[in-house]
């Protein structure tokens, strides 16, 4: 019986100041998981060295469907640094993407319109909530039109001061 594995890569940023003592390695720690408020423990299978490193469900312990903050240290002969900011990652699958919004044609107007879209079935990790972005009409750049990221029971937004 094989066991399988979910994974998260992480970046590690060098660090910006080494107080006049090169950096000797660095230190990664995870909280755990789904809380924002643990304590982080070092995760001891990275080399310190790299500037990436893949944590998984297998050799990290973490486990899939859980959000968790990583936090990274500089090491030098002086100690260990401040942590730094902290990179926020879901072990799981990709939520898939959702299908393209689609127009209601009840709620139209000269200079709006109302947008629908499905909601997305979820994965290893929850669905939390949607935004919608849109462009000038001109294949200009999208700017968002709707931030319902914290919000999964509205599937639709009223875009409105459109220009006919």
């Amino acid at each position: 019986m094989s066991s399988t594995s979910t994974s998260v890569t992480l970046t590690i940023p060098p660090s910006i100041d080494d107080q006049g003592s090169p950096i000797i390695k660095y230190k990664l720690f995870v909280d755990a998981g789904n809380d924002f408020s643990s304590q982080f423990t070092e995760l001891t299978n990275y080399d310190g060295i790299a500037n990436s490193y893949t944590a998984t469900t297998i050799d990290d312990l973490l486990e899939t469907g859980k959000i968790y903050r990583f936090i990274t240290a500089a090491n030098n002969a002086y100690g260990d640094s401040e942590f730094s900011y902290q990179e926020i990652a879901g072990v799981g699958a990709q939520i898939p993407a959702p299908a393209a919004p689609t127009r209601d044609s009840t709620y139209m107007s000269m200079t709006s319109i109302q947008m629908l879209w499905s909601a997305v079935s979820a994965s290893d990790l929850p669905v939390t909530g949607y935004s919608l972005e849109m462009d000038d009409g001109f294949n200009g750049p999208f700017s968002e039109i709707y931030n319902g990221r914290d919000n999964t029971q509205t599937l639709s937004a009223v875009v409105s001061s459109l220009i006919p």
